[in-house]
């Protein structure tokens, strides 16, 4: 399970923040990860450091509850040395806890986003939006009414609402 959050940490960050996700996948019999998420840009992760730190911090939450400590953060990263290397590159930091305040607000989302990923292994980014309560129809079509969907939910979720 805790490669299911970390992956929907991944995908919820980057639904919100812009790029949007492929597909987020489980890779239970990989010698090299549990698992992965195919942003919509390769360049993702590198575009906004709280992308890459809602993986490791969405585990953490997962593992450890609501305030995981900085050595808990550690222990995460160490076994997840490529997002502690991007946030190293990005950031000079490999400090995750910078995305707490995202997921506190999107955490319903992630613990929905991570169950519907253990249960089938791999989710795409209509299921960020669902679980992320975004309007209704949205995940397909062309990629500028995807990215105005993502705003959208974005707008919403900064805001704490949900559409009526």
């Amino acid at each position: 399970m805790s490669a299911a959050f970390h992956e929907a940490g991944h995908a919820v960050a980057s639904v919100i923040f812009g790029p949007g996700i492929e597909r987020a996948v489980l890779t239970p019999n990989s010698r090299h990860h549990a698992g992965f998420t195919e942003h919509n840009r390769p360049d993702a992760l590198g575009l906004h450091p709280l992308i890459t730190a809602a993986g490791p911090m969405a585990e953490a939450l997962h593992r450890f509850g609501p305030r995981p400590t900085q050595r808990q953060m550690w222990r995460v990263l160490d076994v997840n040395s490529h997002d502690c290397a991007t946030l190293r590159a990005s950031v000079g930091d490999p400090s995750a806890i910078a995305a707490a305040p995202l997921l506190d607000r999107c955490w319903p989302a992630v613990v929905e986003l991570a169950r519907v990923l253990d249960e089938r292994g791999e989710v795409g980014e209509g299921d960020v939006i669902k679980a992320l309560r975004g309007p209704a129809g949205t995940g397909g079509g062309s990629v500028r009414r995807r990215a105005a969907q993502r705003l959208s939910s974005g707008i919403v979720i900064s805001a704490g609402t949900v559409p009526v």
